[in-house]
């Protein structure tokens, strides 16, 4: 939970005293969210928290990353756009939090959406309704 620290220090106690199956639930939610949010994340990373992840997941989260950082070369030299990195960096980050959310990494999975979408509360609301599933 380190990396949580940094965006939302008020998070990692709510984290800390949660069970680990509140942890995990925390962690699916957030990362369902964020697949169905983040455009164009591939069909097999969102079906990976239903079930068992495919065997080319980690193919997947990787090629992801790669395109990111392969767009962010090329906007370094003016072949693409702002829009075109953020975009990938998105997709590259929901991909992400889902391995990390598939490992129940709540905290880990809460960075990785918040640094895709940058709104940290709607992340706090998932996480208040993921623990109280009937106050929601």
């Amino acid at each position: 939970m380190d990396r949580l620290q940094l965006i939302a220090p008020d998070l990692v106690p709510v984290l800390a005293a949660a069970s680990p199956v509140q942890r995990h639930r925390v962690a699916s939610e957030v990362a369902r969210w964020v697949t169905s949010r983040v455009e164009h994340v591939p069909a097999e990373i969102a079906a990976s928290l239903s079930g068992t992840p495919s065997p080319q997941f980690h193919q997947i989260v990787d090629r992801l990353d790669n395109e990111y950082l392969s767009l962010q070369a090329k906007e370094d030299v003016g072949e693409c756009t702002d829009e075109e990195v953020l975009a990938a960096f998105s997709r590259a980050r929901a991909a992400s939090c889902v391995a990390f959310a598939i490992a129940a990494d709540a905290g880990e999975t809460i960075y990785e959406v918040a640094v895709a979408t940058d709104d940290i509360a709607a992340i706090r609301e998932i996480v208040r309704s993921s623990l109280n599933p009937t106050a929601a």
